[in-house]
């Protein structure tokens, strides 16, 4: 079973992004860097979550989203944070999506 406390990480076609707890409801933000760089290197988010997963293009997901800054560690420096409601999907082994060919 998935631990979802890990950072984010890339494969070969995803940027695959763990997520503990929505915001609420469906709803998970997601920092601008990790959608930054899957457009940088041209993959796809796979979002999972414990209630499910989903496959989105960043860009989509940067168009649907809404925009919002929080202060986590550093209250002079706010991060950048994407806000939107998540269309999940069952979960799946991420063994699948490792071996795409």
């Amino acid at each position: 079973m998935e631990t979802f406390t890990e950072q984010p990480y890339s494969l070969q076609k995803y940027v695959v992004i763990p997520l503990k707890d929505p915001i609420y409801g469906h709803c998970f933000a997601i920092r601008d860097k990790w959608i930054d760089m899957a457009i940088k290197t041209k993959k796809l988010l796979l979002i999972r979550t414990p209630l499910g997963q989903e496959i989105i293009s960043p860009k989509q997901f940067k168009k649907e989203s809404k925009v919002f800054k929080k202060a986590f560690l550093y209250p002079d420096n706010p991060m950048k944070m994407y806000q939107r409601d998540c269309k999940l999907t069952p979960l799946e082994d991420i063994e699948k999506y490792t071996m795409d060919w």
